[in-house]
C-alpha cells in the first residue's frame, strides 16, 4: 500500500 493510499484510508476511516 502506498503512503498516499494509506493516508486516504486513514482519513476515510475518520470520516466513516
Amino acid at each position: 500500500m502506498d503512503k498516499e493510499d494509506k493516508l486516504h484510508y486513514f482519513m476515510k476511516g475518520l470520516q466513516t
